[in-house]
């Protein structure tokens, strides 16, 4: 797994197009797998344990999800899932394994924001979304995330080469169903992760930050229910950037007219319902 390519290329690197994870490879390579022909061991990164690839332990698991052919191979991947930890801990591509660790670097040492736009950005949003949230870094009674929809528009943040994280947007104008005519009425941003190690760093603020120079002097949405960590990273930035607060809203459905509910008004409500509860505690307390 820590042999690379000449190019030490990583899979973001290397997967500019869908094409580029060649089917016929991992078709022959799943043969000889179950042939015996081949013995490939992968250290979880995990248990740090040895787990022997064989065809009970992969899976082909679909990059876009429900909102593709399901049949297309090109647009899978395949996975090695630990038994001794029970997660999705490394991935075949381009005829080699890449653990989680080198599946979210970059050899360009990226830095920032970047728009996802190749399939190697795709499969980073992917491993971020799908696995490391579902098998990582979610808790009991966390919503799951849904699968992105190829129609989205999405952003990494990177550190140093690292994938720290991503943020989801549906454009305004976009519809908000294949079956409806509906269009959103503002930009909304729909899922924002960032992953447990890097959390506390100031990467929260950094992605608002990067929200209003994506959309300079425009409403934003997000998506409802905004967490509440979420509601306390903005309200730090609302703090701090005052001119923002008549531009973000919570919303629903397409987040027009009735679908929305201003940010910092909730905010400001949530801290009245507070004072108000700490008086009602102070007042029975000196009965």
């Amino acid at each position: 797994m820590e042999r690379q390519t000449t190019c030490l290329q990583y899979p973001v690197d290397a997967l500019k197009v869908e094409a580029d994870n060649n089917t016929s490879d991992l078709d022959n390579y799943l043969v000889e797998i179950e042939r015996g022909k081949k013995t490939d061991v992968v250290i979880c990164q995990g248990c740090a344990k040895k787990v022997s690839v064989c065809r009970n332990n992969t899976l082909q698991m679909g990059i876009y999800g429900q909102f593709t052919d399901h049949d297309s191979p090109c647009q899978k991947v395949l996975s090695l899932f630990c038994e001794n930890c029970s997660k999705i801990t490394a991935f075949h591509i381009q005829s080699q394994w890449f653990g989680l660790q080198h599946a979210l670097k970059s050899y360009d040492n990226r830095d920032g924001f970047h728009q996802v736009t190749t399939f190697g950005d795709r499969f980073v949003l992917w491993v971020l979304n799908r696995i490391m949230y579902k098998y990582w870094d979610s808790e009991p009674g966390d919503i799951p995330f849904l699968s992105i929809s190829p129609h989205d528009e999405a952003r990494l943040v990177w550190n140093r080469g690292n994938a720290v994280g991503f943020y989801t947007m549906k454009t305004k104008g976009m519809s908000v169903h294949d079956h409806t005519s509906d269009t959103y009425a503002l930009p909304v941003i729909d899922t924002i992760y960032v992953q447990k190690k890097y959390r506390r760093q100031g990467y929260g603020m950094k992605i608002m930050e990067d929200i209003v120079k994506v959309f300079p002097d425009m409403d934003v949405g997000f998506s409802y229910p905004v967490s509440s960590a979420m509601l306390s990273v903005q309200k730090k930035f609302l703090m701090l950037h005052p001119e923002h607060r008549d531009h973000m809203w919570e919303v629903t459905h397409t987040g027009g007219e009735g679908y929305q509910q201003n940010i910092w008004f909730k905010l400001r409500n949530i801290e009245r319902k507070r004072q108000l509860e700490s008086l009602s505690i102070s007042a029975k307390a000196q009965l």
